[in-house]
């Protein structure tokens, strides 16, 4: 955390650039950012609409030019998902239920907007949605102690690495077992195929996700 500055506010300020970095990589590796929560397909790690994305400077983006009463058509688009995953996040309690109008459609303010815009930033650095919970109860005290922010972010960065270094152990088992490959003959079986035939090591777990949800 950068000294005198909240967890959260370097967060938003940060986070336009970490979100392209991490598009570039998916297209780079010929994969996506999108996940599936539940039953509902969320779109917004893709990005499929950049210009939804907030702003450098925070949360101001498109919301001024927005009216303050938004049906959760119009909500979903501004935000860069779809209406499935806005109920989604209702049902999670991360977004508040909005009022109803006197025709009982349920209208979204600004402040619906911007939550969006938070909670799809924090998952496309694949944070959870309890992790989210803690900075989204940050936000709604700002003159809290941020601490517990600054611990949810620090505990994440620790599963992120637990991955990379898996990731990497997964490369170096993938790489010897590809040396094990002699270009067999007709009649012979590959050594790639004999090596995955034989016990694996004690000290070699196949190497996967760890963080679970």
């Amino acid at each position: 955390m950068i000294v005198g500055v909240p967890v959260v506010m370097v967060m938003t300020m940060w986070m336009p650039v970490m979100m392209a970095m991490s598009v570039a990589a998916a297209a780079a590796s010929g994969g996506g950012l999108c996940r599936v929560e539940g039953n509902v397909s969320v779109s917004h790690g893709c990005i499929a609409n950049p210009e939804a994305a907030p702003e450098s400077s925070g949360y101001s983006g498109a919301i001024s030019s927005l009216g303050a009463h938004m049906r959760i058509g119009e909500l979903a688009k501004a935000a860069g998902m779809d209406v499935d995953t806005v109920r989604f996040y209702e049902k999670s309690g991360l977004l508040p239920a909005p009022a109803r109008g006197d025709n009982n459609y349920r209208h979204y303010d600004r402040g619906a907007l911007q939550r969006l815009r938070f909670i799809a930033n924090c998952r496309a650095l694949d944070m959870s949605l309890d992790e989210i919970r803690v900075l989204l109860a940050h936000m709604d005290q700002p003159g809290a102690d941020c601490s517990a922010v600054d611990a949810v972010v620090a505990e994440h960065l620790g599963h992120v690495r637990e991955r990379i270094a898996a990731l990497q152990l997964l490369e170096r088992q993938l790489t010897l077992l590809q040396s094990s490959c002699q270009h067999a003959g007709s009649g012979e079986l590959c050594g790639i195929v004999l090596a995955l035939g034989e016990a694996r090591p004690a000290d070699a777990p196949p190497a996967r996700g760890v963080h679970s949800r």
